[in-house]
């Protein structure tokens, strides 16, 4: 027969955890004291020491995605043999917001162009001078006097190996998503330890990725009216010449009882027809593919760019002394209590 025994909390017990408690406090309340003051004075110094983080913010809305956009104008130009394009893109929902952070794109935008205090320089010289990216290079002779053009860069081993570098770094601060997923507002920011680059390089980045979409978008289109265009301007100089060439002959005292003197005429007269003909189809022809490549081109718009002052992120120096002091209490209280406690166990 099994007898299960509880032990009941007695008051005595109850004054046996308070005795030890008294005997804890009094006997380390010193080293708490002392490890979270010092934890306060290094958060307040931590605060104090740390850079702001300047926030670039800017909102852009994106045209839906409609697989019928083209109607009756693609209808219409497939009649003539032409095809407009207006199918599915790669760059379309989280593909495009992808494209804004791509190795390419940030690139782009670092070797770019700014003007500061009436000085043009490149966003990626303004990146190093303002960071402690320069000391890095300082130390270095080979790296000294690396210098960077604008796109695009020149293939140089070295110089190459300082941007990648730089870029992967500069990505993992680059932020773009949708605001809703049900709408095609998208929120853009960037942010660093410099205010002016932080705005230039977020307004550079979403500039250089929207041409970047319209430019692969309108790519097709673009080729079908450069074609088209060729080929109504030579089919246009073929019909002037003959048309200045049936008017020479014409000219000319040819005696009218021989026909075959009349023959190139004719001939002329036969080719200003067809040219005229073929002329008039190419036009038409380029006026569609013209109205495809207004279509094409997608609309993206910047609705919200970032402005000076840009939002500032920093730690209070307040802040950091209690943090830190909280984190200090927290710490030195757990190693007193292992330390009274293993006294009573051993």
């Amino acid at each position: 027969m099994e007898i299960n025994e509880k032990k009941d909390f007695t008051i005595s017990d109850l004054r046996n955890k308070g005795e030890l408690i008294r005997e804890f406090i009094s006997e380390k309340w010193k080293f708490i004291i002392l490890v979270s003051f010092i934890s306060s004075v290094l958060g307040f110094i931590y605060a104090f020491t740390l850079k702001p983080i300047y926030v670039a913010e800017a909102n852009f809305v994106i045209e839906s995605d409609e697989s019928s956009k083209m109607g009756s104008i693609s209808g219409l130009a497939s009649q003539f043999g032409l095809d407009l394009g207006g199918g599915g893109s790669v760059f379309e929902g989280e593909n495009l917001i992808e494209l804004f952070k791509s190795n390419l794109i940030v690139k782009k935008s670092l070797l770019s162009k700014v003007i500061i205090d009436n000085k043009e320089q490149l966003l990626i010289d303004l990146f190093i001078n303002r960071s402690d990216f320069r000391k890095i290079l300082d130390k270095k002779e080979e790296l000294r006097n690396i210098h960077f053009t604008e796109w695009p860069l020149e293939t140089n081993r070295v110089r190459d190996s300082i941007l990648n570098v730089i870029v992967k770094g500069i990505k993992k601060k680059v932020k773009i998503d949708k605001i809703d997923k049900k709408l095609n507002f998208v929120a853009a920011s960037f942010e660093s330890n410099d205010e002016l680059f932080s705005k230039f390089f977020l307004e550079r980045l979403l500039n250089n990725g929207i041409t970047y979409f319209i430019d692969y978008k309108t790519k097709k289109s673009r080729q079908n009216v450069e074609i088209l265009q060729h080929q109504v301007d030579s089919v246009n100089a073929t019909l002037t010449g003959n048309i200045y060439q049936n008017a020479e002959t014409n000219d000319l005292n040819i005696n009218p009882l021989k026909q075959i003197s009349r023959a190139s005429g004719i001939r002329k007269q036969l080719d200003i027809q067809v040219n005229g003909t073929v002329y008039g189809e190419l036009l038409k022809n380029l006026e569609l593919s013209r109205m495809a490549l207004r279509k094409d081109v997608p609309s993206i718009q910047i609705i919200d760019s970032p402005v000076l002052p840009l939002e500032k992120k920093k730690l209070g120096k307040l802040l950091g002394a209690i943090l830190f002091g909280f984190l200090g209490f927290i710490i030195s209280t757990f190693l007193s209590y292992v330390k009274f406690n293993n006294k009573f166990t051993v």
